[in-house]
């Protein structure tokens, strides 16, 4: 049940959402809601502000049936590495090019 009581979310509230949704999928959280929610109950340095707002004004139960209006926030898809290990120093490399390490090593 949706409680039509409730003040609209304001801009800044859904966009802190937002943030904190793609930050924990980012960090491989399977449900954001979820640790929202273990934040909140343990009043987590993360949610102060904002997020406590929402807290204290909508409640767990609301953001249980909370969606975003864009779709929900996805992990980005991984990139290609463009940088490799030396096999001999272990330094840092773009791919396809030498660290130099055996040009030093020679002299």
């Amino acid at each position: 049940m949706i409680n039509s009581h409730l003040p609209t979310l304001s801009a800044e509230a859904y966009n802190e959402l937002r943030t904190y949704a793609t930050a924990r999928i980012n960090e491989g959280c399977q449900d954001w809601r979820e640790q929202l929610l273990d934040d909140w109950m343990r009043d987590d340095r993360r949610q102060w502000g904002v997020l406590r707002a929402v807290r204290n004004t909508y409640g767990p139960s609301w953001l249980a049936t909370f969606r975003f209006t864009e779709g929900e926030p996805t992990r980005p898809a991984k990139t290609k590495t463009t940088r490799s290990r030396c096999s001999h120093c272990g330094s840092a490399k773009p791919i396809g090019q030498s660290c130099g390490c055996f040009d030093n090593n020679s002299q």
